[in-house]
């Protein structure tokens, strides 16, 4: 699991019965707690017991560190943090995290509950519910008292009687060994703070006497043994009696051994200096660890005479905190053991310097986010990140503070600054829900708040909001950012709210949109030279023009991004970008430099720990493999894809996830599973808002066409229905339930075998792509622009001479000039393909070469059309929806050829309507209005000038019950057709608006 165990500073002592009780309880237990006063050694003995049975558990073991939190609100969402599992809006945190361990054998550790101990039981409660395989240990002040609980009151360490010298010393010399844990601790804490500490025959009965006094309670005894350096041990049994009768009240035993222990605080407290005490105290404003840095800043001792350094020092020496780095290069960093941080917050607060030092951490930490927010777009951006990971839990406490009615509107503004510039921070390490919910408390207390860290804020709220696919919220965040941006004449401002509107109008579907709010933006950061800038407008209109379909554009405008990119160092954009490529790589069919475009991303978003962007990748690497027809890898890849980010709350992209689940379902012969994930997913999709991107559409339709084919007509459509119900969770559960391993039944049991893929490939309908072995050709390899034209011309039409040939091609030119070119054209076009034979010369005449291994999008479109003409209604409406599928666009509309395009580009046009109206009209016949509904808006799309479809529309729109919305349409129509063409509706269209008004059948 993530949530690994923390690494001990210290060696563990003693307890081998409470260890050896402990594994005993384990095979039966559920739930064990461990219950004890502070100061006992719950931590220490649960960590020491994890570390010790993390080989039984398949999944091993996982530590959940309850700490720093005093908001029992917080508890779950800690705890999924910690186990690397994001709390989406709409679910609870208990039912992702549940939903994550049902099947995992593990023990997790839940340490420090009985701050925050009701929130804990709730937790707990569902966890053991729904985690038949999971075991609980938790340390608590107190039990958890919920059903199948044991509870282990973690006894004080064990304390010898009497000294017995024969037992005490070993190997002779001055070392020494007692039988009592107590003794152990105290010998091998005080030999860490002073090396030369001997253990003798004459001061093992201090030792044990000491022991015996703070009824062997660890905390306390460290703390004893930290002052070897300063007393004698004599003067450490003299101190501790005189505190012993100080709290000395007849309590209970637990009660007692509180105050033993808060005794020992006491008296070693009066043992430190002024300066110490003072900086103990001021200490307790951090929530998590701390460096040097942050203390000399936050603590100011300026009014101590002592450096922060030597202090420091000082207390750690004396147990009073601890000191740590995970490597030799990493800074220092301190903690506070929560204990002793609870008793050092209540002398701050007594001494009232609370408020004070709240202030100066706020401050610390506006500070320190200021520093590294232009940092998080950099070459080091992956340090910043982590660095503000690492001090969140301080961040957290400035935000609290600065979010409480107490606060100081100065302070409340420095909260908001704060809060928007961790940005990048929230979204890149999945921290999404919580960003959030400070963004709008902090907004919300800050109506007045100065209009550029407003903006700041509000830009930084629309960001996250559009990342959990909130796109009302987002407009409505990036609208208000963007309007105070104008009012101060903030220009950079303005391009970034420019660029996220753009990006929400791309997810809607409005790629038109887009690419105008994309463009804005882009004049905008070129005015003012800003290359990190330009390079994300120029991503962000790849991604436009991808969505429109000119994929060639697409990798153009990626590649000039990338570049500026590499130069910056910006290592996340980098691995956007490179994703982006990749797909239009793979678009272009050029697989193998999508691949190797998909790991560099991959790695890249692994190690900036960018969840969302790993899920990203892995969708569009599972697109290949899907192409290449490898189910078990199409599956893994959608498999974990799916999982982050639902983790995520990434909906919109989820509802892609389903639907390539879909086709990969439809492909593997599981056409009813096919059909209710893509009813899920467009369920979805109309929730959000976020209709299907026009660059997937082509995709989208093969696959619904592969499941028309394989199922009859109303069982698709119960299975659509069924689908349409799902929740988010049920689609995704479907989805991830399903075992490639396990045998498929009926006739496609096995995978099915892939044909040999077609040497070349020609795209037509729409912009042309050519792919000769899976590789895209470019303007590079065809050097003459008529050599495209003529593959085309050659596809499209029969056999040739070279004088027709002319005459279509290059109807200015002589028989001389005819001959050189059309040969120098041709030349080319064989040359582009790779072999000569592709075109062939017989009987006077030139044509394509169609008895090689081949496939066009033209010549498929034809077939499924003649496939239509059958009596079989069914499977008609099925060869009509493969042939509708295909269409992309105007035949070669990227060409600028001359009339004979122009009148394929017609006959193929009149074609795909008649299409539309043929497919409208079997549906229509068969009752499913809905689909006919589909077929006649497809075709208005095309042509609203159709009145056939707007009439049938309207028909359609009277059978499903909605003859209001029939007649809204008529009005529509009129008032368009009056407005852009000064023209009425046919009779024929007004005769059936006058039988739809009076009720009459239709």
């Amino acid at each position: 699991m993530p949530a690994l165990l923390p690494t001990p500073l210290t060696r563990f002592v003693g307890r081998a019965r409470e260890l050896s009780e402990l594994r005993g309880l384990l095979p039966t237990a559920r739930l064990i707690t461990l219950t004890g006063p502070g100061g006992s050694g719950k931590t220490r003995l649960a960590l020491q017991l994890a570390q010790a049975v993390s080989p039984d558990f398949a999944a091993g073991t996982a530590w959940i560190d309850l700490t720093a939190l005093f908001d029992p609100a917080h508890v779950a969402a800690a705890a999924a943090h910690q186990l690397k599992v994001n709390a989406p809006d709409d679910r609870s945190v208990l039912e992702v995290l549940q939903a994550t361990l049902h099947n995992k054998q593990l023990l997790l550790v839940l340490d420090n509950c009985e701050q925050v101990l009701p929130a804990v039981v709730a937790l707990v409660l569902v966890l053991l519910d729904k985690c038949p395989a999971l075991v609980i240990l938790a340390t608590s002040s107190q039990p958890l008292n919920v059903p199948c609980e044991h509870v282990y009151a973690v006894p004080p360490l064990s304390i010898s009687p009497s000294p017995r010298e024969g037992d005490l010393l070993k190997g002779g010399g001055d070392r020494g060994k007692s039988e009592s844990d107590a003794a152990q601790l105290f010998i091998d804490r005080a030999r860490e703070v002073l090396p030369s500490f001997a253990v003798t025959t004459n001061n093992l009965a201090l030792i044990d006497s000491i022991c015996r006094r703070l009824d062997g309670l660890p905390l306390a005894i460290e703390l004893a043994a930290a002052r070897v350096k300063m007393l004698s041990l004599a003067q450490i049994v003299d101190r501790l009696e005189d505190a012993l009768k100080l709290l000395t009240r007849g309590t209970p035993a637990q009660a007692a051994r509180h105050q033993t222990l808060r005794t020992v605080m006491d008296w070693s407290y009066q043992c430190l200096s002024n300066a110490e005490q003072t900086l103990l105290r001021r200490l307790s404003v951090f929530a998590g660890s701390f460096t040097l840095d942050a203390v000399e800043t936050v603590c100011d001792l300026k009014d101590v005479g002592s450096s922060s350094l030597d202090l420091l020092s000082d207390l750690a020496d004396k147990s009073w905190l601890t000191a740590g780095r995970q490597s030799e290069a990493d800074t220092v960093r301190y903690r506070l053991l929560e204990t002793i941080r609870q008793y050092a917050r209540e002398q701050l607060i007594a001494c009232g310097e609370m408020t004070v030092l709240q202030q100066r951490l706020l401050e610390w930490s506006s500070a320190l986010t200021e520093q590294a927010e232009p940092q998080l777009a950099g070459p080091d951006q992956t340090l910043w990140l982590e660095r503000l990971e690492t001090e969140l839990d301080n961040l957290r406490a400035a935000l609290r503070w600065a979010a409480t009615p107490e606060a100081a509107p100065e302070a409340a503004m420095a909260g908001l600054r704060v809060a928007g510039a961790l940005e990048r921070l929230w979204w890149v390490h999945a921290h999404l829900s919580e960003g959030r919910a400070w963004l709008s408390t902090l907004l919300a207390g800050n109506a007045r708040a100065a209009d550029p860290i407003r903006a700041k804020a509000l830009f930084a709220a629309g960001v996250l909001a559009y990342r959990q696919s909130d796109y009302a919220a987002a407009t409505v965040h990036h609208t208000e950012a963007l309007e105070l941006r104008r009012r101060l004449n903030d220009v950079r401002g303005q391009a970034y709210s420019l660029n996220n509107l753009g990006n929400i109008a791309l997810d809607q579907g409005d790629s038109a949109r887009a690419e105008s709010l994309y463009t804005q933006g882009l004049e905008l950061r070129r005015a003012l030279n800003d290359q990190w800038g330009i390079a994300s407008s120029l991503n962000n209109l790849g991604a436009a023009v991808f969505a429109q379909g000119d994929y060639v554009r697409a990798a153009h405008l990626y590649d000039e991004s990338l570049s500026l990119y590499w130069q910056l160092g910006d290592h996340w954009s980098i691995a956007s970008t490179l994703n982006n490529l990749g797909e239009t790589r793979r678009r272009l069919g050029d697989g193998a430099q999508a691949r190797a475009l998909f790991e560099q991303s991959l790695e890249l978003r692994r190690g900036l720990g960018d969840q969302r962007g790993v899920a990203l990748v892995l969708f569009n690497w599972a697109n290949l493999a899907l192409d290449e027809r490898n189910w078990a890898k199409t599956a893994a890849l959608l498999t974990e894809s799916m999982t982050l980010l639902q983790a995520g709350h990434n909906l919109s992209d989820l509802a892609g996830c389903l639907e390539r689940y879909a086709l990969l379902q439809a492909r593997r012969g599981q056409p009813k599973s096919a059909a209710r994930l893509y009813g899920a997913a467009e369920a979805l999709r109309r929730v959000l808002g976020a209709p299907l991107p026009v660059a997937d559409r082509l995709e989208y339709d093969q696959g619904l066409a592969e499941v028309h084919a394989q199922l009859e007509s109303g069982s698709f459509a119960a299975a659509w229905a069924i689908g349409q119900t799902l929740t988010v969770d049920q689609a995704v559960a479907e989805a991830l339930a399903d075992k490639l391993a396990e045998p498929l039944s009926g006739v496609n049991a096995s995978p099915i075998e892939p044909p040999a893929l077609p040497i070349l490939r020609l795209y037509a309908l729409g912009p042309t792509h050519v792919l000769v072995h899976d590789r895209a050709l470019i303007s590079t390899d065809w050097t003459y622009t008529k050599a495209k034209e003529l593959l085309c011309y050659f596809m499209a039409r029969p056999p040739a001479t070279k004088s027709q040939i002319g005459l279509d091609v290059w109807p200015e030119a002589s028989a001389d000039q005819l001959r050189n070119i059309f040969h120098r054209a041709l030349h080319h076009l064989r040359k582009a393909l790779g072999q000569a034979e592709w075109i062939v010369f017989t009987d006077d005449a030139y044509s394509f070469n169609r008895a090689l291994n081949y496939w066009c999008d033209v010549d498929e479109f034809d077939r499924h059309l003649r496939a239509a003409r059958t009596p079989d209604r069914a499977q008609a409406a099925q060869q009509l929806e493969a042939a509708i599928a295909l269409w992309r666009g105007d035949f070669a509309e990227d060409l600028d050829a001359g009339d004979w395009i122009i009148y394929q580009r017609e006959e193929l046009r009149r074609k795909y309507v008649q299409a539309l109206i043929d497919l409208g009209t079997l549906y229509f016949a068969e009752a499913q209005y809905d689909r006919a509904v589909a077929a006649y808006r497809r075709l208005l799309a095309l042509d609203n000038y159709q009145e056939l479809a707007h009439r049938e529309l309207m028909r359609c729109l009277v059978q499903q019950g909605e003859i209001g919305h029939a007649l809204q349409h008529y009005q529509y129509l009129r008032e368009m057709l009056q407005r852009e063409l000064q023209a009425e509706p046919s009779p024929e269209t007004t005769m059936l608006y006058e039988r739809i008004r009076r009720g009459a059948e239709v």
